[in-house]
């Protein structure tokens, strides 16, 4: 899925204020249901609530990240 979403941002299907523009869900819909067939997976509640959850997570680091003694270790790829 992360791939899918890179490759839907990398296309300009994102708006100015990082949410997707109409019909992109579709498009990630249909490109899951093409890299793992017969999985049923939906856009509400499958890739809604996985996109919910990655951007809480999201938010928590780069909070984190703002903050002074924190930083990313490149080699253990954590905060």
């Amino acid at each position: 899925m992360l791939n899918i979403l890179d490759d839907v941002a990398a296309r300009g299907m994102r708006c100015d204020t990082g949410s997707f523009k109409f019909g992109t869900m579709t498009i990630i819909e249909r490109a899951l249901a093409e890299k793992c067939p017969n999985s049923g997976l939906k856009i509400n509640p499958h890739i809604e609530s996985k996109l919910k959850k990655w951007k809480k997570q999201y938010e928590i680091v780069y909070d984190m990240l703002s903050k002074s003694g924190f930083g990313w270790n490149d080699e253990m790829k954590c905060v």
